[in-house]
């Protein structure tokens, strides 16, 4: 009981003080309201909340190994080194000819840069250990991908070597200059480079090595720098130049010589300005050009970035080449200003909405403006609690504030009813001196309490959301910060500003004794009051159909779908390709163009963006050439000619009869998610874990063609196992041992010769070009050719390679996939009218047909593992919520019994919820959860209200039959204000089709049907309830409820 008291003498304070200084409360609201318009112009803003988590990439490059020696040098011993990092959640990779890619994933609370300096480390470690001619690894952010914020496309007249001299040298450098901007990635046209191709008969006529070629062009490349002279008052630097400039100057350098005469560079090679080997194509519509992909820094601010992006290309403008365009087809600003402004809308016709149910249940226009004022205060001053707990403007804060929306004006709402009615009882003698303020203070003090508990208990259900790890927290938080910051300066507003309103401008009529109630409600009553009595008459089979609906719903949840997040219409559609593992890229360029052809023949798509392969600096995803990605952009909603599901399902059926290709269809931003948190834009991934790459083709075809028959799985398609043709040199060591050549030498050979080498570079105009030697075409193009090279021996004599190596034609894997220090292969695939959870529980059924032998496992992936986790964490924040309310329901009644009854509340809003989600068609994900949670807040809230007023008509002397009633039929209008405010604050969001919307919908779905029966169950089957359980009390002899 001291603590009731203090914390009423609390509530007693802060409304005594609001009455005695009335105009520091004007202007204390006034100043928070400024301080909320600020706030709000600082929030970053973005479709999702920031899910930067401390996941990096580690990209190590060897050109000349093929992907069985980049997986045993370089990724197994840098998997090993990360694994034993603290904090490490998973790590995974990807190797592929001459790249090991290997992804390291923190948990959440892992602070990211602590986390980046722990990887740098380790690699550096690693790096010392690898095999010679191996780059230095390079680390990038996982959520590179997610960060890709701003694409572009260079196109003009100009070669295409010279467009991505542009895009790399000019248009690259000006874009990180741009705050916020981590990296610029160009792809397409052609990379300048000096390119030296060796003779090897002229190399054999001046008897000459391999070697000599190596020293003389990296010898003759370097500047040297010779301190300073002093001469007198004058010091000058003294400088070496000696680096190539041009062509002619590579040509010039010195191999040896020969009895005084020089031998030439020109001599033994043709030197030439062209380009490097191409790794990756890209094209707009058709045609070649050359696209730039900019990503931005941890936690920046994508509208910002974006900013000094289109003002960096708006300066660049006049310095463009002739002919040159800078055209973007990318831009994640317009997915985040059409989402935001799409639920902003909602959210503002929502508030109309409230407010004008209020108007007609109030009935009383300053009443209606007072409570009203509480809604864009509550929701401005909020901004300066969200902005100092790190929330920003997304479609989860914002889905916040359409549930706060409605129910943020109960705590006004209920003390401008009292003071009205205080005003109504006391209107005789409300025009003496002191009387009007006294009425209003002891009607504020009369509520005070009561609005307190109610407010904290909608806060306490979100409390645990807080706690909340994974994406799933992330996700969450501004949610539950949002409500928590809005319901908490409603609750403020209410005890300070409204009750100051309150006494300044209501005014109750002479002439009215209903207490200010309009026709419509007394008609409510008048039919309320009836049906009330029935049920009361009837309550045992009232309740007991209650708890058969409650039995049938819970049979009905197993009906519902089950998915981890709404899908969210981008407008626009992301295409990955695969063609046959051994496909040049050229001719997957060829393949793949067909389909760049059928999407921009299709009047809905505005333009088509076709990559394929890869940027020849390797940064994050690591793609082998016959990879690629086409991004179709439609046109806007109301010039579609359809529903873009069903122009979805018309291009996929086309692009099935193109011959040689395997596709998968994801959207923009959403396969960024995915592939920076799950490393696969697919929904679904079953992945499959073993140790013989062979061994998981076999079963792995087992389980993509069981995939293929499961209804609602499309684009299934397995990793790649199928080996890619290999030319393999198998070193002879005895034979080589004969000529006392070594091994070493001979790959030496084989890397420079026929895989060529990078050996220098040329500085020019501040920019830098390697200088490549390789042997000619015609001396490697096949196993043959490859045998007739000669390697130097120490003798100086030249031995074919046939005599000290078997060069044979084999196969080896493409790509090798690992995940937990174990080879790992997927399956991975979309969904198309059917739910993650239900597939998911199909293809487990059906893998019981697979036999696996010991040591391979099936593991599923994607989305799903998301989903699972998220329903875990939501069940267990429903856990706590309920123990956080009980106990605020205990101290508010001082009751267990009365709280318990409360809590019996939350099952019949259960019931309207899952109805809800069934008739609908929406499923259980993370935003119909959060409806639920809200819902177990608003439920409990509306009951605990109606039981305190049972027990103050107790305390005036009235039975409990007849309190209950008075409180059931008095409590009638602020029951519809409540369910009919929160029903319309969030019906916006329901009938939207806006982008961004639909994010919010499940939320909206479950709040609207679960409210239907919440009220219901409040004014019919609780009043039921509770005499029930009197009586029941009474007859096991257990004393009064109290």
């Amino acid at each position: 009981m001291e603590h009731k008291q203090a914390h009423g003498g609390l509530i007693d304070r802060l409304i005594h003080l609001s009455f005695r200084q009335q105009a520091v409360v004007g202007l204390t609201v006034a100043l928070a309201v400024l301080f909320g318009i600020v706030a709000y112009q600082q929030m970053p803003r973005n479709v999702y909340p920031d899910i930067t988590i401390p996941v990096f990439t580690i990209v190590t490059e060897n050109e000349a190994m093929a992907a069985e020696e980049v997986e045993m040098a370089i990724t197994r011993p840098m998997e090993a080194a990360m694994n034993g990092l603290s904090g490490v959640l998973r790590v995974r990779s990807q190797t592929t000819q001459g790249l090991s890619s290997v992804v390291v994933e923190f948990g959440i609370e892992t602070e990211f840069w602590r986390a980046r300096q722990s990887v740098t480390e380790r690699m550096s470690q690693v790096a010392v250990q690898l095999p010679p001619g191996t780059d230095p690894p390079a680390l990038s952010s996982a959520t590179t991908r997610l960060a890709e914020v701003y694409e572009l496309a260079v196109e003009g007249d100009l070669s295409p070597l010279e467009l991505r001299e542009f895009a790399e040298w000019q248009l690259r450098y000006s874009l990180l200059n741009v705050p916020g901007v981590a990296e610029v990635l160009n792809m397409g046209g052609l990379m300048r480079q000096f390119r030296v191709t060796i003779d090897p008969n002229a190399l054999r006529s001046y008897g000459l090595q391999l070697a000599d070629i190596k020293e003389a062009i990296t010898g003759a490349n370097e500047n040297a720098a010779g301190g300073f002279i002093s001469t007198g008052p004058t010091e000058y630097t003294v400088r070496g130049i000696g680096r190539f400039n041009s062509v002619e100057d590579i040509r010039q350098a010195v191999v040896a010589e020969r009895k005084g005469t020089p031998i030439f560079l020109r001599h033994v090679a043709e030197v030439e300005d062209s380009h490097a080997i191409r790794r990756g194509i890209a094209s707009k519509d058709g045609r070649e050009r050359v696209v730039s992909l900019i990503i931005k820094q941890p936690e920046a601010d994508t509208v910002k970035v974006v900013q000094g992006i289109e003002q960096a290309l708006e300066n660049l403008e006049a310095t463009l080449p002739s002919g040159v365009r800078i055209v973007p087809y990318y831009d994640q600003t317009h997915l985040i200003e059409a989402s935001l402004d799409s639920v902003t809308h909602a959210i503002m016709v929502g508030a109309l909405l409230v407010i004008i149910v209020l108007l007609a249940l109030l009935g009383n226009l300053r009443s209606t403006l007072i409570v009203a004022l509480s809604l864009p205060l509550s929701v401005i001053i909020a901004g300066v609690l969200m902005r100092r707990l790190g929330v920003g403007l997304n479609t989860m804060s914002l889905g916040g504030l359409a549930i706060a929306v409605g129910i943020m004006v109960d705590a006004s709402i209920i003390m401008i009813e009292n003071i009205y009615h205080r005003f109504h009882q006391s209107r005789a003698n409300l025009n003496q001196p002191g009387v009007r303020q006294a009425v209003a203070h002891k009607a504020a003090i009369e509520v005070g309490r009561p609005i307190a508990f109610a407010t904290l208990i909608i806060v306490a259900v979100f409390l645990p959301l807080f706690m909340m790890g994974g994406i799933e927290g992330l996700l969450l938080r501004p949610l539950a910060v949002t409500v928590s910051a809005a319901m908490l300066v409603a609750l403020a507003l209410s005890l300070t500003l409204t009750p100051v309103l309150g006494l300044r401008l209501l005014r109750p009529s002479p002439h009215r004794e209903s207490d200010g109630e309009v026709a419509f409600v007394r008609w409510l009553k008048g039919h309320y009051a009836p049906l009330l009595e029935w049920t009361l008459r009837h309550r045992w089979p009232v309740i007991g159909g209650t708890v058969a609906l409650l039995i049938l719903s819970f049979l009905g949840l197993a009906a519902v779908g089950r998915d981890f997040m709404p899908k969210l219409d981008e407008g626009a559609w992301v295409i990955s390709t695969v063609t046959p593992a051994e496909t040049s890229l050229e001719e997957n360029d060829r393949i793949t163009s067909q389909i760049e052809r059928l999407l921009a023949a299709n009047p809905d798509i505005a333009e088509v963006v076709r990559r394929n392969g890869r940027s020849e600096r390797a940064i994050g995803c690591v793609l082998p050439v016959n990879s690629g990605e086409i991004i179709a952009n439609l046109k806007p909603r109301k010039h579609l000619s359809g529903r873009t599901s069903e122009i979805l399902a018309n291009v996929r059926e086309q692009i099935e009869h193109i011959p040689g290709v395997a596709v998968a269809f994801t959207q923009p931003l959403q396969l960024k998610i995915d592939e920076s948190l799950e490393g696969t834009p697919a929904p679904l991934q079953v992945k499959l874990f073993g140790p013989d790459i062979a061994v998981l083709a076999q079963k792995g075809a087992q389980i993509e063609s069981l995939m293929t028959e499961t209804r609602g799985l499309t684009d299934v398609k397995m990793d790649q196992v199928a080996g890619i043709p290999q030319v393999q040199v198998q070193v002879d060591r005895e034979a080589a041992a004969r000529y006392g050549i070594s091994v070493a030498a001979i790959s030496e050979l084989v890397s420079l010769a026929v895989g060529g080498e990078e050996l220098t570079q040329v500085w020019q105009n501040q920019r830098s070009y390697g200088v490549f030697v390789r042997f000619p075409e015609t001396m490697r193009s096949d196993p043959a050719a490859i045998s007739e090279l000669l390697v130097d021996a120490p003798s100086g004599a030249q031995i074919p390679l046939s005599q000290v190596a078997n060069v044979t034609l084999a196969e080896g894997p493409n790509v090798i996939w690992r995940e937990a220090m174990n080879r790992r292969l997927s399956i991975n695939a979309g969904l198309q009218g059917r739910d993650l959870g239900s597939v998911v529980e199909e293809l487990r059924a059906g893998l019981q047909s697979v036999k696996l032998p010991d040591g391979y496992y099936v593991v599923f992936g994607g989305q799903y593992q998301n989903q699972q986790r998220a329903m875990k964490a939501l069940l267990l924040a429903g856990g706590i919520a309920l123990v956080v309310v009980f106990t605020l329901l205990f101290l508010a009644l001082d009751s267990a019994p009365q709280a318990l009854i409360i809590l019996a509340t939350v099952p019949s809003a259960f019931i309207g919820g899952v109805g809800s989600l069934l008739i609908s068609g929406e499923t259980l994900n993370v935003s119909s959860a959060v409806g639920f949670i809200a819902l177990f807040g608003i439920a409990v809230q509306n009951s605990l209200v109606l039981l305190t007023q049972t027990r103050e008509f107790l305390a005036e002397g009235h039975t409990r039959d007849q309190a209950i009633r008075l409180a059931s039929i008095q409590r009638l209008r602020p029951k519809l204000m409540t369910a009919s405010c929160t029903m319309l604050g969030v019906l916006p969001i329901l009938l939207s089709g806006g982008v961004g919307a639909e994010i919010e919908k499940p939320l909206a779905v479950v709040m609207i049907g679960g409210l239907v029966t919440s009220t219901l169950f409040t004014l019919l089957v609780l009043p039921a309830v509770y005499l029930a359980a009197v009586r029941l009390r009474r007859r096991l002899a257990r004393g009064p409820l109290t």
